[in-house]
Formats: structure tokens, C-alpha cells, sequence
């Protein structure tokens, strides 16, 4: 009976041991715990001394038959074999069987406790080997990090904890606000300055990613307490006095947005805000909410701004000299046909919904920031006492026409402090003009803190006929990475990129016309890579050099199929209309 369990146990690649392993309970229970201790098992083959004679006196006469006796003694055989193999399989790597590999063990063990010959050199204190460290250097700071150096940075610098890439995420909320505005008046003062707009428009879209769906969509009118509803606010927004005559408030809409969170239990899923630009969620509406005494939720103070996003994207694919600001751009450079109006809050929110999906599924970053944690980070005592993170500030956004003449005294101003010309930096865009970021680089973090605190809530800068409500906060991740320029090279531009900031409007000029996307004169023989090829609209573009040159389908030659990619060779061509193009398209040999 015993042997024909453990034949049965056997073929259905089960241990005979565990089989057999009933008539040993003593023996189990005590090779269970000397496990327990920690001690060595015992042999496998030591349980089969005792299985011969229990079953030779279980079977009694039945072991007389031959073919029975055989069977018996290969199964024994075959498992003895198994059970010892897989005792050497699961045998720890860390024990020695042999004095060869025990003395093998304690020559690793007295290399490691040894000395080195040559001793690491001395650094400084709270300053890891490999790490940048700042000071002021007109500019020194910038651009100094590269390749693993950069990765580095990222994982160490103290305020990688505010700034993340989103996984995971379950549910999106995709917002977008109006405010109140004025266009320019001739001679005159604006009736609602820059960084005096009141919402008056809040609109969110909720999308489910596991049901694939949009569970709500919701459009909140606000009606303004401090700043009329201007013509000019009417004509771009479509929101009128009439519109808003029985509107609630701030806090109304946001109640509303936490009713609709609450529905698809947003506290106990992965969720993740969506903007489009910095103004929504880091100007406006703190601004509004602070004055309104509105507390807003932790999901309003964490988001991801798809612009960034969207351009982060384009370089990663090799897609240079393409900006995007708008969200006409960004669906132009996502291929994604527009719906709605745009600066209709609803309609925005759809599209910024649009784009969100479109990144996820070419699967780019998503990077977060969380706005709580930069600030708690940037003005706690471990920046302060360290030397990780450039004492720097970031002014976003500002006129493309700002001049270092016009950005001095206004800084001045509100710093109450000499800024001095070499502490200015503006951050080139992808196609080597003004991105509309500056960077002013501070003494000391101490000075870029206070900074930082004092003009946290941003400020209005306005020159001529322009006006910005400009954000100042930190350098975030990927920023202090960018790599500075002297000058801007004439054949290729390495871009984004950080240059001194012009001074006069003659320097601004020259700049736009070094990073022009189009040729400025004829050339003969020219190599370049095909960028883009719209097959249906018979057309595209030839990367050479900085520029992307424009080509159309009639100037290729005879049996040449054009792809991206495509190396050909080509003439620049001024036309009557003073565009230049590409002629005489051939491919390159």
C-alpha cells in the first residue's frame, strides 16, 4: 500500500519523501526546527536508511517479487538523486562546504576591511563626491551638467522631491480658468492690470483611466467682486456682465470640483492635475483664492503643465526647432484636430483632455510639481545650508520683447537691491528665440530665498503696451541642466540653450535674426535630413544646419520618394515672394 502511494505520488512529479514522510513524524518535526535555528539539514539520503526496513516490514512478502524489488529500489534511487539536487540547488550562496572556499571567503572579507592604498581625497562637508556645487561666477552655475552627471543631479538635488514623473495614474483632472483682462488702451491705463484678473470661468474635466471614459464635465461661472468684465474680455472669451448676473463664487466652483472628485473617490485612487501653462494654477488662482480667504484642495497644488510637456516630447523625438506655446500649437505638433472654441473654459479643458491622452499614448513623461513642496524645500534649513542648488530664481512668464535695459530697473525695484548685468540670463526656446524665461542669479541661496519669499504671489511687469504677471520660484529639475552659451553660433544652434541677457533692443534683434528658422542668402550643394513630409499636402521640410527649409513636391527629381529621415542634397532658391526654398531635390551619395 505504502509503495504504491509513493508510485502514484511520484508520477504526478510530487516528493516521494513527502509521501513517506508520515511514518517519520518525530524525524520531521525535528529537522523543522533545527531549521528554525538556522543549523545545516540533513543529508536527504538519511531518511532513506529508515525507509528500507519500515517498508520491508510493512510489504513483508511482497518485496520477494523481482519486478516489484526493482521498481522499489529505482524509485528510491531517482529520488535520492531529485531530493539531492534540489538540496544543492537551494543551498545559500553564502555557505562554504570546503576550507578552500572558506579561506577563499575570509581573503574577500580582509580586502575589503583593508586600507587603500591611495585614500579618497578629502571634500568638503555636505558636499558629495561628483556633485556641483555653487557659487557665484557669472553664470558658471549654469550648463555644467551633463550626461550621468545631470541624472545625478536630478536624483539628489534636494528639490527632486517636489518634481516627479506621474504613474500609475487612475484618474486625470483636466482644468482650465478665464479670467478678467483689458487689451492695450491707447494713452492710457489698463482698466484690469495683468496680475489683477479675477476667474470668472472654472472648468474641469474628470477622465476615468480604467473606465476609459469622462465621468464629469463641469463649467462654473464666477462673477468678479474687484475688476469689470472689459470688451475686450467679452470678445476673446464670450463672457459678458449678462453671463455672470447670477454666478457664485470661487469657492462654489471648488466645492463643486470636490463633489465631483468625491463621486469617483478620488481620496482613495492616484490622481493627477492637468494645465495648460503656469498662469492657471500658479498665479491666478492662489492670487484669487488668498484674497478671497478660499482654502484650495492638495489636488489644486500639484499638476502637470501639458505645454512643458508637449515640448519635453518634441525634443526627446529628435523634433528640434519646433515651438509650441498655444493649444492650437500643441494640437498642430500632436496632430490633433481641435474642438471647440478656444479660450472657452469648457472647450479647453476638453482639448488639454485631448493632449493628455495623445502624450500617454506615445508614452512621454509626465513630469508633476508639486508647488507645496518646492516652496517647503527651497526655504528649509537643509537648502540653506547647502551648496546643491543654484542660488538662482526663474521669472516666467515674461514679454518676448523684454530688454535687459527694461528687466534691471523694474528687478531693482521690487528686490530693492543693485542687480547687477551679469546676474541676467534668458532661456533660449527650441528654435533659439526668446522662450520668455529669465534666470537672476543671487549672491547666495540666502538672498534667493528672500527673494523668493517676497515676490511669491508674482508681480505685474509692463512696458509700453505689455503686460505679464510674472511668477518667480526656483529652478526646477532639467533647468539648471541646460547648457549655456556665449555666443550663438552661426551654422548651428544648440538649443534650449541659456545666453547672457541682451540689453538693448539692437542685441534682441540681432539674436532673432542669428536664430532665424529660415535661410537669409542662396547656397549651392547644401546636405540636409528630411524633417517632416506631409505626403497629402505635397510638401515639407529639409533640416540643414539651424534652419528647416521649406520644399515642395515639384522640386524633387525624378524618382526620388521623400520620407523623414531622408538625407538629399539641394540648392537654397530665393523666390519672387522672398521666401527661400529648396530646389534641384536629389538624394545625397
Amino acid at each position: 500500500h505504502t509503495l504504491t502511494r509513493a508510485c502514484c505520488c511520484f508520477s504526478h512529479q510530487k516528493s516521494l519523501a513527502s509521501c513517506l514522510s508520515k511514518a517519520l513524524p518525530q524525524h520531521k518535526k525535528q529537522t523543522t526546527n533545527k531549521e528554525r535555528k538556522g543549523k545545516s539539514k540533513r543529508p536527504a539520503h538519511f531518511l532513506f536508511l529508515l525507509w528500507g526496513p519500515i517498508l520491508a516490514a510493512r510489504m513483508g512478502a511482497v518485496l520477494t517479487r523481482p519486478s516489484v524489488l526493482a521498481l522499489g529500489i529505482a524509485l528510491v534511487i531517482a529520488n535520492l538523486w531529485r531530493t539531492n539536487q534540489k538540496a544543492l540547488a537551494s543551498e545559500p550562496k553564502s555557505r562554504y562546504s570546503s576550507s578552500a572556499s572558506r579561506a577563499h571567503r575570509e581573503s574577500v572579507s580582509a580586502d575589503r576591511r583593508a586600507p587603500s592604498a591611495t585614500p579618497p581625497p578629502k571634500r568638503a562637508k555636505n558636499v558629495r563626491t561628483g556633485a556641483p556645487s555653487y557659487s557665484r561666477g557669472s553664470g558658471a552655475n549654469f550648463g555644467r551638467a551633463s550626461g550621468a552627471q545631470t541624472d545625478w543631479m536630478e536624483r539628489s538635488s534636494p528639490l527632486s522631491k517636489a518634481s516627479r514623473n506621474v504613474e500609475g495614474v487612475e484618474v486625470f483632472i483636466c482644468l482650465d480658468f478665464e479670467w478678467t483682462c483689458d487689451e492695450d488702451s491707447s494713452g492710457g491705463r489698463r482698466k484690469v492690470r495683468a496680475d489683477e484678473g479675477e476667474i470668472i470661468e472654472f472648468a474641469f474635466v474628470i477622465y476615468d483611466v480604467s473606465a476609459d471614459r469622462v465621468t464629469c464635465r463641469g463649467q462654473h461661472y464666477c462673477k468678479p467682486q474687484r475688476t469689470p468684465i472689459t470688451p475686450f474680455c467679452t470678445q476673446l472669451t464670450g463672457i459678458s456682465d449678462e453671463t455672470v448676473a447670477n454666478a457664485g463664487t470661487l469657492q462654489d466652483a471648488i466645492d463643486a470640483l470636490e463633489r465631483a472628485l468625491a463621486e469617483v473617490r478620488a481620496e482613495e485612487r492616484v490622481c493627477c492635475t492637468v494645465a495648460h501653462g503656469n498662469c492657471d494654477l500658479e498665479l491666478t488662482l492662489p492670487v484669487n483664492a488668498k484674497e478671497l480667504g478660499v482654502r484650495l484642495p492638495k489636488v489644486l497644488r500639484r499638476y502637470v503643465d501639458v505645454r512643458e510637456a508637449t515640448q519635453n516630447y518634441l525634443l526627446l523625438t529628435g523634433k528640434k526647432g519646433i515651438v509650441v506655446f498655444s493649444l492650437k500649437q500643441i494640437c498642430a505638433a500632436l496632430d490633433i484636430e481641435m474642438v471647440g472654441e478656444e479660450h472657452c473654459g469648457v472647450d479647453d479643458a476638453n482639448i488639454v483632455l485631448l493632449v493628455t491622452k495623445a502624450l500617454l499614448k506615445e508614452r512621454a513623461p509626465l513630469r508633476e510639481i508639486d508647488l507645496d513642496v518646492e516652496a517647503k524645500v527651497f526655504l528649509s534649513p537643509e537648502v540653506t545650508n547647502s551648496n546643491l542648488i543654484s542660488p538662482s530664481l526663474c521669472l516666467d512668464p515674461l514679454p518676448f520683447a523684454t530688454t535687459g535695459s527694461l528687466l534691471r530697473p523694474w528687478l531693482e525695484k521690487q528686490l530693492g537691491q543693485v542687480v547687477p548685468a551679469s546676474s541676467l540670463f534668458m532661456v533660449l526656446g527650441a528654435n533659439g528665440r526668446p522662450s520668455g524665461k529669465a534666470i537672476v542669479e543671487f549672491a547666495t541661496i540666502q538672498d534667493a530665498q528672500n527673494a523668493f519669499r517676497r515676490l511669491e504671489d508674482g508681480r505685474c511687469f509692463a512696458f509700453e503696451d505689455k503686460e505679464r504677471h510674472v511668477k518667480f520660484r526656483p529652478l526646477r529639475l532639467g533647468e539648471e541642466s541646460i547648457p549655456r552659451q556665449c555666443q550663438l553660433d552661426d551654422d548651428d544652434g544648440n538649443w534650449p540653450a541659456i545666453i547672457a541677457f541682451p540689453m538693448t533692443a539692437q542685441d534682441l534683434e540681432d539674436l532673432r535674426v542669428k536664430s532665424s528658422s529660415q535661410p537669409t542668402q542662396e547656397q549651392r550643394g547644401c546636405v540636409g535630413t528630411i524633417a517632416r513630409w506631409m505626403e497629402e499636402k505635397g510638401f515639407g521640410f529639409i533640416r540643414y544646419k539651424r534652419w528647416e527649409v521649406f520644399v515642395h513636391h515639384t522640386q524633387l527629381r525624378a524618382g526620388l520618394h521623400a520620407k523623414e529621415g531622408l538625407v538629399v542634397k539641394f540648392d537654397i532658391k530665393q523666390w519672387r515672394t522672398g521666401n527661400y526654398q529648396a530646389c534641384a531635390v536629389q538624394l545625397a551619395r
